[in-house]
């Protein structure tokens, strides 16, 4: 989706607060990247189709 690729820009070359720069790659802090790793796939804030299923007290979420 155009809306997810413009966001993706912006977290990329400006500012994410739960980007991790370290010498091995850029590494994503969110909770809802199940995965760790910061690029478009896995982001849960640049792709408006990815879901992050997560269990809390037996119900999921």
């Amino acid at each position: 989706m155009q809306h997810d690729e413009v966001i993706w820009q912006v977290i990329r070359h400006n500012h994410c607060s739960f980007m991790t720069k370290i010498t091995t790659g850029n590494f994503c802090r969110n909770p809802y990247n199940v995965t760790g790793i910061c690029n478009r796939s896995s982001c849960p804030l640049a792709n408006s189709r990815y879901a992050t299923i997560r269990d809390h007290d037996g119900t999921d979420f």
